[in-house]
């Protein structure tokens, strides 16, 4: 009981830390020039790196909290990326924003094996996918049934990633079950008249739909 209340008041503070980081920011951003814009942006990202390599050496009997500043660090640094793209106005692309933000995160998930960097490795794997296929803010050149196959390699994926955790490979139930939704939403999201216009191809889908469920 303890334990867990000390790690309760690790947790709190370090909300507090991000909640008044993310405070400074907004209430002062517009005065800041493009330069201490992106020391800020920067030095955030470094702080809670930092933080987290002298937290794991100098109290290595408290590894959550290491974790938890690494993931604080993980987040910061997507942050990071979205300041960095408006202050240029790169006008990139959602999805490539969310990619580079994906790399270091399942890079720690793999060295940590700590859930929430599992969590949102596949949250900002979907982000990455789903803006990919569907922009915001942009005309898509694609047509129906390139779109429809996008698609379909997205069902396919979190097909895949739900059975690579049943099978154990992986333990993280949270993606599991997350997967398993995703697959059976996108799968009926593509099967509706308003997303595929061909009557053949949408009765192709809930019929591959029913199948795939009832195996």
């Amino acid at each position: 009981m303890r334990e867990k209340l000390v790690r309760l008041g690790y947790l709190l503070g370090l909300a507090l830390v991000l909640s008044g980081i993310l405070y400074f920011f907004a209430s002062n951003w517009q005065g800041f020039d493009r330069y201490t814009k992106i020391a800020l942006s920067v030095g955030l990202m470094l702080l809670f790196y930092g933080s987290a390599f002298a937290v794991r050496k100098l109290l290595p009997q408290q590894a959550f909290l290491s974790h938890w500043t690494l993931l604080a660090g993980a987040l910061s640094f997507g942050l990071s990326i979205a300041l960095l793209s408006q202050i240029y106005n790169t006008h990139a692309e959602s999805y490539w924003l969310f990619l580079i933000w994906l790399v270091p995160v399942i890079l720690f998930s793999f060295f940590t094996k700590y859930q929430p960097f599992y969590v949102l490795s596949f949250v900002l794997f979907q982000f990455t996918m789903a803006f990919f296929i569907s922009p915001i803010g942009a005309v898509s050149q694609r047509g129906e049934h390139e779109t429809l196959l996008l698609y379909a390699g997205m069902t396919f994926v979190n097909l895949l990633i739900f059975w690579i955790i049943k099978k154990k490979q992986r333990s993280s139930p949270v993606i599991m079950y997350a997967a398993f939704c995703l697959f059976h939403y996108i799968f009926l999201t593509v099967s509706l008249p308003d997303f595929t216009g061909s009557s053949s191809l949408r009765i192709g889908l809930v019929l591959l739909f029913f199948i795939c469920c009832f195996y």
